[in-house]
């Protein structure tokens, strides 16, 4: 089976100063021509479980000493080496030429056929149909234990070589190179800040390990390509599951932590309005003060409008507080400690309530408590993160406010008890009874692994495609659609074409052959290999790039036309909301490069390249969908539903399908959503969710 991963060069094989060296003296001078064999008689090299063995001495000799015909070429003694596999293991190799930059003849005058006792046959080509530079001339092949496959390179001038070629000279090298299936890692996904690998589970994207090995994020023998996410700055992630995504008004990242100016109008909104805590409460609040309210009480997690409460300081008194309005007035324990203390360090704040007592704790010691009788009075204003909400109308105003730096804030819907406090106060992390916990918002980077991802804290989806060459296939010669291969039924046409032969490659290989080649019953190995450029960003070469998963929406989706003709909006990538219509290429250029603008919402750094898709890219997404590792490889789809289902909706919903490929002009608000296996899946690159 043929890797579904990027191929890194793991084990340097062979980099054999094996020189061709080829020296053009033709037109009025016939001269020798001679390709020197620069080394031992006998040369065996060994790494990993592979054996080179190199039969030839010091030289080559070319008898006829003009540009030669095919037939002369083929009758030269060519250069033979053997590949034996001395392991126990099936292992894999490749083959490429690799000119010297010192070359003054260009490949295209010379003629090579390179065969192997496997029936492996190149025919005969120019050898600039494989590319310049570095190319391969055997592709990846497996050689089972014990085996030996022998090659013969036979290369050659040109008989139409003309005087432009005399004196001059050209000069290669053999690489044999082997890698290691198993760690094939060069060209994984490659992250940036704020980006985590997500895979689904069935209902939800949740967080998976981004090791190169985990076949959870991405598989692509099996059409799973990787996924990642951005998170929105402006939101918060609940981990405890249940969807309370916190909403950011001003407040900011800070190495790991959220910096609230509450007493700046700053806040979280933790949504909550007229939650009815009937088994109690409990607020967790981890953090360290900056600055407090001018009032006499600073107000930093919860409501108190006409009901309610939560956590706060007194400036006066010095003490922590937990007040809750119980029955009909409100209650209050507190703990005394002083303002230096809670502005050196980060502390653990805890208020509970649980149907007779209002208790606080501060780094898990309990407090002074109050007695109580009745129930918490449910409050229609939200709980907010950094200061007390005011009603006014639809927008929220605050007042008590703290500044203050937090990693943690959990609410439970019920009071914990004093154990409970004493450990979560000294490892937030070792909460191990999660039983009615509404909500959790961590600030820290580092999210643990199946944490379900929030569609609401979503700002990105993207899908990794990893750098390749590819080359197409043609039956007649003549039409390239592709090859039949075992994925399509019938012959390839214009309507239904073939697939498209994909090798993964590493950075360092960039392949430029013809892209195309002939299919031929006999002929096990694809020639004209060309690296896509895509794969190229100015001098750089990429291991891949990430593409949205769905069309553009905007910040303001319920904009005119999804957004409208404007650059104040923000990029979103997401499905089931409006995308984003009638924007101009310029102001689409614009609003492509803020998403790597100092303070973006997505937390992506000026290491990521953000732009608007290029024809290139787009080829580079489409053409891994047409072959093994896409649509066409998947076995759920047959004939004409190997190609891309339609999104016909008239609402312009990101992720939708019509359920086939049909162009037929009925529309639908969303027929399909994205999630849908086949129906819905069938508009991906890959046939599943994962494209």
């Amino acid at each position: 089976m043929e890797s579904s991963k990027v191929r890194k060069k793991y084990i340097i094989l062979v980099i054999i100063t094996v020189l061709i060296s080829v020296i053009a003296l033709i037109g009025a001078s016939y001269a020798v021509l001679t390709m020197t064999i620069e080394g031992d008689k006998k040369v065996t090299l060994k790494a990993g479980i592979f054996k080179v063995d190199f039969d030839e001495g010091n030289n080559i000799n070319l008898n006829n000493a003009a540009p030669m015909s095919d037939s002369e070429g083929l009758r030269t003694t060519p250069y033979t080496f053997t590949i034996t596999n001395t392991g126990n293991v099936d292992a894999y190799y490749y083959v490429s030429l690799e000119e010297d930059i010192t070359s003054t003849l260009a490949n295209s005058y010379l003629k090579m056929r390179l065969t192997g006792d496997n029936g492996y046959d190149s025919g005969v080509l120019n050898v600039s149909s494989y590319g310049t530079g570095t190319f391969e001339i055997i592709g990846e092949t497996k050689l089972k234990p014990s085996n030996k496959v022998t090659y013969k390179l036979w290369m050659w001038l040109d008989v139409n070589a003309d005087n432009s070629a005399q004196g001059k000279e050209y000069r290669s090298k053999i690489v044999v190179e082997s890698f290691d299936r198993e760690q094939m890692v060069l060209n994984a996904p490659e992250l940036d800040n704020n980006m985590i690998a997500v895979s689904y589970n069935g209902s939800n994207w949740v967080k998976t390990s981004s090791t190169n090995k985990n076949k959870e994020w991405y598989d692509y023998d099996n059409q799973k390509w990787a996924n990642a996410v951005t998170l929105d700055h402006t939101k918060t992630l609940d981990l405890s599951g249940n969807g309370n995504t916190g909403e950011i008004n001003g407040s900011q990242y800070l190495d790991g932590k959220a910096k609230i100016e509450g007493n700046n109008g700053q806040y979280v909104n933790c949504g909550l309005e007229n939650h009815n805590f009937k088994n109690g409460i409990t607020y967790i609040l981890r953090a360290k003060f900056i600055d407090f309210s001018t009032a006499n009480n600073t107000e930093v997690f919860g409501n108190w409008q006409g009901a309610g409460g939560g956590i706060g300081y007194n400036n006066a008194g010095e003490y922590v507080y937990s007040n809750m309005y119980v029955g009909s007035a409100y209650y209050q324990a507190t703990y005394s400690v002083s303002k230096s203390t809670i502005q050196s360090n980060y502390n653990t704040y805890i208020a509970t309530y649980d149907g007779s007592k209002v208790r606080v704790y501060f780094n898990g010691v309990e407090g002074t408590a109050a007695s109580v009788s009745g129930t918490l009075k449910v409050t229609n204003m939200p709980i907010l993160i950094g200061a007390n909400p005011n009603p006014s109308g639809d927008t929220i105003t605050t007042s008590n406010g703290g500044s203050l730096e937090i990693s943690d804030a959990l609410i439970f819907d019920r009071a914990i008890s004093s154990d409970e406090a004493k450990r979560y106060s000294t490892n937030i992390d070792s909460i191990d009874n999660k039983n009615d916990l509404l909500l959790w918002y961590n600030f820290d980077d580092e999210i643990a692994d199946e944490t379900k991802i929030d569609m609401d804290a979503i700002s990105t989806m993207l899908v990794w495609i990893p750098r390749y060459s590819y080359t197409i296939g043609s039956v007649d010669g003549t039409n390239y659609y592709g090859k039949q291969g075992e994925f399509l039924e019938t012959t390839p046409t214009q309507e239904l074409p073939g697939e498209i032969d994909i090798k993964f490659v590493s950075k360092s290989v960039k392949d430029r052959g013809s892209a195309k080649y002939k299919v031929s019953d006999d002929t096990s190995e694809r020639s004209g290999w060309y690296t896509p450029d895509a794969f190229t960003f100015g001098d750089e070469e990429l291991g891949g790039i990430w593409v949205g998963k769905f069309e553009t929406s905007s910040s303001n989706p319920s904009a005119t036309n999804g957004g409208g003709n404007t650059t104040s909006l923000d990029p979103m990538i997401k499905p089931n909301v409006t995308s984003w219509r009638y924007i101009n290429l310029s102001n689409a250029f614009n609003v492509a490069l803020k998403m790597n603008d100092t303070g973006n919402r997505y937390g992506l750094t000026s290491n990521v390249d953000t732009h608007v898709i290029k024809n290139s890219e787009w080829a580079a997404v489409a053409y891994l969908s047409q072959s093994k590792y896409g649509k066409l490889g998947n076995t759920n789809y047959a004939g004409t539903n190997k190609e891309i289902y339609q999104n016909k909706s008239n609402g312009y919903i990101t992720g939708c399908s019509y359920g086939s490929p049909s162009n037929e002009n009925t529309d639908y608000e969303c027929q399909y959503t994205y999630n849908i296996d086949i129906n819905g899946t069938g508009a991906s690159t890959t046939g599943n969710i994962y494209g």
